[in-house]
Order: C-alpha cells, then structure tokens, then sequence
C-alpha cells in the first residue's frame, strides 16, 4: 500500500485558501442563485448544471477562459423527472460541484443517465467540459 503524505494535502489546502480568498470578486459577477453552466460530453450532447460553491464556479470559469491548471469535471445527484435548467433531458444535477476526481461509476454520457444506465446516484462525467456560463 502506498503511504500517503501531507504534501497533496498542503497543497490542496493553500489552492482552497486561494480561492477563498477569490470569493468577494467573484460574488460581484455571480447571481446569489449561482450560474448554469453548460458543459459538453465529447462525442456526445450538452447538458446544463447550476453551480453554486464559489469554488467551483470559479474552477467553471478558469475552465471556460482556458485558465485552469487542474482538469476538473462536474458531480452533482441525479433528480429523474423535473430538468430544470436541463432543458431536453428528462433529469438534472443537485447539488452540482467542480472536482477533481470522482469514481468510475457515476462517469459517462448525458445519454447514459437517460437511460439510467448510471448506476450511481451520482453523476461525474470525467470528460464534460465547460462550453458556457450564464447567471441563474
């Protein structure tokens, strides 16, 4: 088993701190309610997620502007039913964030969690990009 240091932890911390720090710019810019943002699966459709963690829409906008130095992708709880901001699919995302990394399960199309072929109920399509953003 490979053992586990502080570093990844103090590094995580410091870029947590710096965001932080971010935050009352960014509030200047961001509806109370959050953004949509739109992301694209690659070789597949689009699909929309409200973001409201300071964090993670400042990660949606590096990632938009091509500024983010980490690759991060969106997780959210999978609601069947009402799309909300999800216009054109039958589902949308709760509790939306911008990680890092995620489990394999929840990976996969927009068109997956349409048929509920997601097992999870989670959804963190590792390859989603974000292609817009707009207040909520």
């Amino acid at each position: 088993m490979k053992k586990r240091t502080a570093v990844p932890l103090l590094i995580a911390a410091t870029l947590a701190a710096g965001a932080a720090a971010a935050v009352p710019a960014m509030a200047a810019e961001t509806n109370a309610a959050g953004v949509v943002v739109t992301y694209e699966h690659p070789n597949s459709s689009t699909f929309k997620a409200v973001l409201t963690d300071p964090a993670s829409i400042a990660s949606a906008r590096a990632q938009l502007a091509g500024t983010e130095g980490d690759a991060t992708h969106p997780h959210g709880t999978i609601v069947y039913g009402a799309a909300n901001e999800n216009t054109g699919w039958t589902w949308h995302l709760d509790n939306t964030r911008q990680v890092e990394q995620s489990i394999e399960i929840c990976d996969g199309t927009p068109e997956d969690v349409e048929s509920h072929s997601i097992t999870s109920d989670s959804y963190c399509p590792w390859n989603a990009r974000v292609i817009a953003l707009q207040d909520a």
